[in-house]
């Protein structure tokens, strides 16, 4: 949050995009919740077996935060966010084999 601050001088009225493993990133589901606070739009993209808790998901919408799920991460959805927080794939036993479209594909172990 405060970085958001620092580099674009608020948080209200921005697109928020979180990309990766956000089914067992804490510090996702920890901004999330965070943001329901604020006037933003957010945005979950990660493969279909890490996608966003259904319990943050249910409280964001509840709190009208505007709230979209996306499966493959697309240059448009890229173009359309004013911030991306990319949580990678590391918990190996879990995402061995899943693949998640960015234009490359994410493997469980890799950073870059």
């Amino acid at each position: 949050m405060f970085t958001i601050r620092e580099e674009l001088g608020t948080v209200n009225g921005l697109t928020i995009t979180f990309v990766g493993d956000l089914k067992y990133g804490r510090t996702v589901h920890s901004l999330a919740k965070l943001l329901q606070h604020y006037h933003v739009r957010i945005n979950f993209a990660s493969p279909s077996q890490l996608s966003m808790p259904t319990a943050v998901r249910d409280s964001l919408k509840k709190a009208g935060v505007e709230v979209k799920e996306y499966h493959e991460l697309t240059p448009n959805l890229v173009a359309s966010s004013d911030v991306l927080y990319v949580k990678f794939l590391r918990r190996m036993g879990d995402c061995r084999g899943i693949h998640f479209r960015t234009g490359a594909t994410m493997r469980a172990g890799e950073t870059e």
